[in-house]
């Protein structure tokens, strides 16, 4: 983002951009992921998250729970057996694409 007290900020980017030079990089500021990592990591993320949260489920009954703690975590299990549906059925598409594109 552009500094707002900066009047010279937009001009100086202008001038950048015009002479094909990119934003310069900033501390904190990391390159854009490519897809292959991004799906490597969220990969990474739901196994990480599934076993933490297999052993909570299976460790602590939901009647252990406060009712109302009880209750939204009902909900919100049910949510995600929604989503984790969805995500099957998308994993099974991209995995039935790739081993037909292996095929060809």
């Amino acid at each position: 983002m552009l500094d707002a007290t900066d009047p010279g900020a937009l001009e100086a980017v202008l001038s950048r951009w015009a002479q094909g030079h990119a934003l310069p990089c900033r501390p904190g500021i990391r390159a854009a992921r490519g897809v292959a990592e991004t799906l490597t990591l969220d990969i990474t993320t739901i196994r990480r998250s599934d076993g933490r949260l297999e052993s909570l489920l299976v460790t602590t009954p939901l009647a252990a729970l406060e009712s109302g703690a009880a209750a939204l975590v009902r909900q919100s299990l049910g949510e995600l057996a929604g989503v984790f549906r969805a995500l099957e059925h998308s994993i099974a598409g991209a995995m039935a694409k790739n081993d037909a594109a292996q095929v060809l």
